[in-house]
């Protein structure tokens, strides 16, 4: 389990890691209920994902799921609910060696962002960050959304990131203390 604190502004639906590939961002949707996928068949009005009656479950797949610590809280928009997100089995590990080394794939994190991931000079710290987020910012990086001087220079670094790479990132940085 990773545990990564979120303020109420980021109580919204996590990224289905299958449909962002398909480029289908389903944070905070709203749809028609049969337009919704089956993994977000249990969510409140607010579009907060919750658990599953009688303690119900449901494979993980490739995905991040998030629920909060304390429902009523959340539900309540309480900027001190904790969220538990729930990663695919060695998404940590696999987080991990992208973070320090680039897996050969991007350029390492700890680079920019330092050893510690707290952040160097204008460069902001990632580490503890909400999974959500995370994900939603290297996509939004890698198709170009976020432009500006970050933009330009992350576009070049997570345009060989994979969803599943991305999804490892977030894993292993929300499971590291700020």
């Amino acid at each position: 389990m990773l545990r990564a604190a979120c303020s109420a502004h980021c109580l919204d639906l996590l990224i289905a890691l299958h449909d962002v590939a398909k480029q289908q961002l389903l944070v905070g949707y709203a749809g028609p209920p049969k337009l919704v996928p089956d993994f977000l068949q249990h969510v409140n009005p607010g579009n907060m994902r919750l658990v599953l009656p009688n303690d119900g479950t449901e494979p993980i797949g490739n995905r991040i799921v998030e629920l909060p610590e304390n429902e009523a809280a959340a539900v309540a928009r309480d900027p001190r609910s904790g969220f538990i997100a729930y990663a695919p089995p060695g998404s940590i590990a696999k987080g991990q060696a992208l973070v320090a080394t680039g897996g050969g794939e991007t350029t390492a994190c700890v680079v920019c962002h330092g050893p510690a991931l707290k952040g160097v000079g204008a460069t902001p710290a990632i580490v503890g960050r909400h999974t959500g987020y995370i994900v939603r910012q290297l996509y939004f990086f890698q198709n170009g959304s976020r432009s500006g001087p970050a933009g330009a220079l992350m576009h070049g670094v997570v345009q060989r990131l994979t969803i599943d790479d991305m999804a490892a990132i977030a894993a292993y940085v929300a499971s590291r203390e700020p």
